[in-house]
Formats: C-alpha cells, structure tokens, sequence
C-alpha cells in the first residue's frame, strides 16, 4: 500500500508522504476529516472483516484513558519510528531514569490500583465485541434480530464511565510527577 492512502488519495498526513516531517504538521482538522476518517474504517473493515473474535478482542493498552497526548507524540516522532515495537520501550526506559524511587511507587500503586478497572473494561469490550461480529455472521441470540442501539449506546457509555475513572486516576499522577519530590535533584519533568 503505498503512503497515499488506501484510496489513492492523499495520506493521512497534510502534503502527503509517509509520515509528518518538520513541516507536515498533523492537524485536528486533518484527523477528523472524511479521508482520515475513510482510512481507518477500510482498516477497521478489512481487519474485523477477515479476522476473528479472538482478533477482535486484541486491548492495545495506549488506547483507554489516553487523554495525554501519547498517540500525538507517536505520529509526529521526528525519526518516524512512532510506531516501531521500540518506542514504547525507549520512552518508558527513559522517563523510568529521571523519576526517584518514591515516584515510581506512585507509578507502581496507581498500576496495581487499576488493574481491576481495565480488567472491567476488557469484559464489557468482551460482550460488545460477541455481539459485533454475532451482527456480522447473523447469529443473533434467541429473539434477537439486530442490534439495539439504545443497548449497544448504553454499554458503550458504562466503558467509558471506567475509562474516565481511569483517566482521572492518571491526570492525578501525572500532576505528582510534574513537581519534583524533596529528595529529587533532578530537574521535574517538564514539556
């Protein structure tokens, strides 16, 4: 496929080209434009289409609660490698090494702390998801004939009842990581 989109139209990147350089800046007005829009239901299409409920139900974890800029920080990475398997790793070894030891405990204890909640929304995806590709394959439950919208709007909103709890829970402690602790000498985390 080449950089153009799937659609022979320009990429999701203003002026085209594989990825935003130091002049291709991403735009909102780009990421919700039709063509951005079109490219990720082909992609969504063609990967629900010929996948599997066991591909479907795949959590990516930068995806829930992610209010802070993270998917930004990947499609402008000036090197391009937002999406290699390394920039996780690279920016999580990195930021580990300026926090002291009190700082990632806070880390540590929101992570255990959470942990239930994704757990809570990987079971509500799990349902949601059943009945997705139940629509698709037309194997409604008994009495069913399609979905319901007022249901699916319903669940859908419990999900991101958890992803704001969540959400609140990570701003919490990113607000602790910005000011530095008494026992820090390094500098704080700054933008």
């Amino acid at each position: 496929m080449s950089s153009r989109g799937c659609c022979g139209g320009r990429s999701r990147w203003q002026g085209g080209g594989p990825g935003p350089g130091p002049a291709q800046a991403y735009t909102l007005e780009q990421a919700a434009s039709w063509k951005a829009q079109l490219d990720t239901y082909s992609f969504s299409g063609l990967a629900f289409l010929t996948g599997t409920f066991g591909a479907d139900t795949f959590m990516p974890p930068g995806k829930v609660a992610d209010y802070f800029g993270f998917q930004y920080m990947r499609d402008i990475d000036a090197r391009q490698a937002g999406h290699n398997s390394m920039f996780l790793t690279n920016i999580c070894n990195n930021v580990l090494a300026v926090l002291d030891d009190d700082q990632k405990a806070l880390m540590k204890s929101l992570a255990a702390e959470q942990a239930p909640l994704y757990t809570q929304v990987a079971d509500k995806r799990l349902v949601l998801i059943k009945a997705f590709r139940q629509n698709m394959e037309g194997t409604f439950p008994t009495g069913a004939t399609q979905l319901s919208q007022p249901a699916v709007t319903s669940w859908v909103g419990d999900i991101y009842a958890i992803d704001g709890t969540l959400s609140l829970g990570r701003a919490a402690l990113y607000g602790k990581l910005r000011r530095p602790s008494r026992r820090r000498r390094r500098q704080p985390l700054q933008s």
